[in-house]
C-alpha cells in the first residue's frame, strides 16, 4: 500500500495502530479465540443502493474446526445487522443457543459442542450502513467521480468486517468468490477472474468473480463504477505462461492510464527477474481507479488512486509498488502486524528494484537515499512499531531489505540473495502463505548457511541505528603506506552494531579496494599496510562506502593527515651536523616536532600553528649533540608518525 500526497513526492500515511485500538488488534489476540480455519469466502453483495454506505449480502463461510467448540466467533462491524444465521453441517443445520454482538464481533452460542475436524458452513445474511472509524476510516464506501457512482473497499489492516462478516486475520488466508448484485451501466471488479455476468432486468445485473488462490481478508477488494476497460498481454520468459494485465479506469482517465501503464509489461518481467514467476499466473493482474491518493495491492486486484493516473509518468515507483506486493505480501503474507515491515519494506525496497532494472546502479542508489530520511524517523524497534502504516515501516523496511542484500552479498554473493527470495516464495510451505520475521531470517540462514542472529538484533528487534565518529590516519611513502582508522560508535544506548561497514581506500595510481570494517566495540582502530602509496585525499564519503548501512556518521576535523614516512623525510641522512625534517599535510593543521634520543629524553621540540596544505620542512642543528641515533616524531590533530635518523660527526 502506498499514498502519494503530489505528483512527485510520496509519503505513507500515519494512522492508529494495532496497539492503540480495540482488543482485537492486539497481536496476542489475532489467532485463536477463533478455533477454526477457513477454507473459502462465497460472498453475495447487493450494490444497487448508491445513496449511502448501505450494503447487504449473504457471507458464506466453508471452515474446519481445529479444536472443540462451544461457540463461533465471526468478525463484523456493529454497525452491520445479522438478518440471519445458519450452521450448516452438510445436509442439516446445526442449531445454536444464542447470538450476541461485542466489540465488533459475532458469538455464536452452540447447543452442543462441535468436534475437532468438523467441516461446517456458515451462512450470515446482514445489512446496514458501514460506518467510518477503519485504518483509512472507511474500508467500504460509496461515493463519486466526475459525477458518477464509485463503490470501492479498503480492507487493510483489519477492515473487511466493514463490508462482509469474515475472519479477518492475515494469517488464515482462503479462496474467495464475489457475486455483486449492481446498476447495468456499472462494471464490477475484484480478486480472481470474472466468471459470469448475467442481466436480471433492465436496470440490475450479477457479476461473479472467482479467485482460487488463497487470499488475505485485508487484500480482498471490490469496486464498481462505470469503468472503462482495456488489457494488456503478458508473455511471461520465466514460466512460458500467458495471462492478462486488466486495467479498469475512469472514462476520464482512459488516455492518461494507456501512457501510464505502457510500463507494466517491464515491471512484470523486472520481477519476475529478480522473485521469479507471479504468483497468480492462472488468473490475472488486475488494476482499478479509486478516489484515493495512493494505491492498495489487492492480491490480483490492486486499487490504483486516480490523482496519480497523470499521463507522464510520475506515478511509475507507486505502480511497481503495488505490483511487487503481490510477491511480497500477498502470496507471502505478514502472519501478523508486527511482521508487516517484511511486506511493505519490501514493496518499498522494490521500487529502487524497478529503477536498478531501469537506470543500473544510479537508479538503485538514488531510490534507497530518497528513503534514508524516513528510516531515521524513529528510534524505535521495526517489528511491532505501534504505527502499522507508518512511513517509518516502509522505508526502515526497504532500508532492512537493502542492507540484509547487502550482507548476503558480502557473506555470498548478491545473486544469492535473490535466488533465495526467488525460493521463498515458491517454498511449499510459504507460497500462498503467511511468515513470521523469524521464519523470514531462518528461512535466509538455511539457504545460505549465513547466521542472521546479530542482523535481526541489529536492524530488525534493535532499535535506532549507529552514530560513527570517524578519523583517518595515514603514514605515506613511495613504496609502502600505513592506514589507521579509527571507527567510534557514539550513540552506545542504542546497542552496538556489528555489521561490517564497506571502506574504499584509493591509490594515488588510481585503483582502489574494497575494505570491510567489522565492529567488535564501540571504539575500533583498523590498521593496514600497502605495497603502494595512497591517495591523500580520503574523505566521509570513503566510510560506508555505496551507503550500504543505515548510519549517521562524521569526520573528525582535521583528521585527515597524510605525513610522508619515505627516508627522504630527513635529508641528509646520516648528517652532520644540520639536516631537514620534511613532512606534507593534505588538510591544514597544527603541527608538533620533537626529537628524542635512545633514552628518550626530548633533545629538541618545536610546534607550528595552523600549517596549510602541501609540503614543509623543518631545519634541525644537532652541533649541540654527540654522535649517534636520534628518532623523531612529527604530531597532527589526526595522528604522528616517527622516524629514526642518524649523526655522524
Amino acid at each position: 500500500m502506498k499514498v502519494v500526497i503530489f505528483i512527485s513526492m510520496f509519503f505513507y500515511i500515519s494512522l492508529f495502530s494495532h496497539t492503540l485500538v480495540n482488543d482485537y488488534y492486539r497481536i496476542d489476540q489475532l489467532d485463536d479465540i477463533y478455533g477454526y480455519d477457513v477454507i473459502g469466502y462465497d460472498v453475495y453483495l447487493n450494490l444497487t443502493d448508491t445513496t449511502s454506505n448501505y450494503v447487504s449480502g449473504v457471507s458464506t463461510i466453508s471452515l474446519i474446526t481445529k479444536t472443540e467448540l462451544d461457540s463461533f466467533v465471526v468478525d463484523l462491524v456493529d454497525e452491520l445487522e445479522c438478518l440471519d444465521i445458519k450452521v450448516k453441517d452438510g445436509e442439516s443445520t446445526l442449531s445454536y443457543s444464542s447470538i450476541s454482538r461485542e466489540d465488533d464481533r459475532v458469538f455464536i452460542t452452540m447447543d452442543q459442542l462441535v468436534s475437532p475436524n468438523k467441516e461446517l458452513i456458515l451462512e450470515i445474511s446482514y445489512e446496514g450502513e458501514s460506518p467510518t472509524g477503519s485504518y483509512f476510516n472507511r474500508a467500504f464506501d460509496i461515493t463519486t467521480h466526475n459525477g458518477a457512482t464509485i463503490i470501492y473497499t479498503l480492507s487493510a489492516p483489519q477492515g473487511a468486517r466493514y463490508w462482509f462478516p469474515c475472519k479477518d486475520i492475515p494469517s488464515d488466508k482462503a479462496i474467495v468468490s464475489f457475486t455483486m448484485k449492481i446498476w447495468n451501466h456499472h462494471q464490477s471488479f475484484a480478486n480472481g477472474i470474472l466468471v459470469s455476468d448475467i442481466s436480471i432486468d433492465q436496470n440490475f445485473k450479477e457479476q461473479r468473480w472467482v479467485s482460487n488462490y488463497k487470499t488475505a481478508t485485508y487484500l480482498m477488494a471490490i469496486a464498481v463504477s462505470n469503468y472503462k476497460m482495456f488489457t494488456i498481454d503478458y508473455n511471461s520468459d520465466i514460466s512460458g505462461k500467458s495471462f492478462p494485465v486488466e486495467c479498469y479506469v475512469y472514462p476520464e482517465k482512459l488516455e492518461q492510464a494507456g501512457k501510464d501503464y505502457s510500463e507494466i509489461v517491464d515491471m512484470l518481467d523486472c520481477f519476475e527477474n529478480y522473485y521469479g514467476e507471479y504468483p497468480f499466473s492462472n488468473e490475472k493482474y488486475g488494476m482499478a481507479n479509486f478516489p484515493w491518493g495512493g494505491g492498495m495491492e489487492n492480491q490480483t486486484a490492486s486499487h490504483i488512486g486516480a490523482s496519480v493516473v497523470t499521463g507522464t509518468g510520475s506515478g511509475s515507483d507507486l505502480i511497481a509498488h503495488e505490483l511487487a506486493h503481490q510477491w511480497m505480501g500477498d502470496n507471502l503474507t505478514a502472519s501478523t502486524w508486527n511482521d508487516i515491515w517484511l511486506t511493505e519494506g519490501g514493496a518499498t525496497f522494490s521500487e529502487a528494484i524497478w529503477n536498478e532494472y531501469k537506470s543500473g546502479e544510479y537508479g538503485y542508489r538514488s531510490t534507497m537515499d530518497s528513503f534514508e530520511n524516513g528510516a531515521k524517523n524513529h528510534n524505535d524497534n521495526l517489528w511491532g512499531f505501534e504505527d502499522t502504516y507508518n512511513r517509518f515501516v516502509y522505508d526502515r523496511g526497504a532500508w532492512s531489505y537493502h542492507m540484509l542484500r547487502y550482507y548476503i552479498g558480502i557473506k555470498k554473493s548478491d545473486e544469492i540473495f535473490f535466488s533465495t527470495l526467488r525460493e521463498l516464495y515458491k517454498d511449499p510451505s510459504y507460497r500462498e502463505g503467511s511468515i513470521t520475521t523469524d521464519q523470514f531470517l531462518e528461512f535466509f540462514h538455511l539457504k545460505t548457511g549465513v547466521d542472521l542472529t546479530q542482523f535481526g538484533e541489529d536492524w530488525i528487534y534493535g532499535s535506532s541505528y549507529p552514530k560513527y565518529e570517524i578519523s583517518y590516519n595515514l603514514s605515506n611513502g613511495s613504496s609502502l603506506s600505513e592506514l589507521e582508522v579509527v571507527v567510534n560508535q557514539t550513540n552506545s544506548e542504542a546497542g552496538l552494531f556489528r555489521t561490517p561497514i564497506p571502506f574504499v581506500v584509493q591509490f594515488s595510481d588510481f585503483t582502489d579496494s574494497l575494505i570491510y570494517l567489522e565492529p567488535k566495540d564501540y571504539n575500533n582502530v583498523y590498521s593496514f599496510e600497502f605495497n603502494k602509496r595512497l591517495h591523500n585525499n580520503l574523505s566521509i564519503e570513503n566510510f560506508n562506502f555505496g551507503n550500504k548501512i543505515l548510519c549517521n556518521k562524521s569526520l573528525n576535523p582535521g583528521s585527515v593527515i597524510e605525513i610522508d614516512n619515505d627516508l627522504s623525510s630527513v635529508y641528509p641522512n646520516p648528517f652532520n651536523p644540520v639536516t631537514n625534517i620534511k613532512y606534507s599535510l593534505s588538510k591544514r593543521s597544527d603541527v608538533n616536532i620533537k626529537v628524542f634520543n635512545r633514552l628518550g629524553e626530548t633533545v629538541f621540540e618545536i610546534s607550528k600553528k595552523d600549517m596549510p596544505i602541501g609540503d614543509h620542512f623543518e631545519i634541525f642543528d644537532g652541533s649541540f649533540l654527540s654522535s649517534g641515533v636520534y628518532f623523531y616524531s612529527i604530531s597532527t590533530k589526526g595522528g604522528s608518525m616517527n622516524g629514526k635518523m642518524i649523526l655522524i660527526k
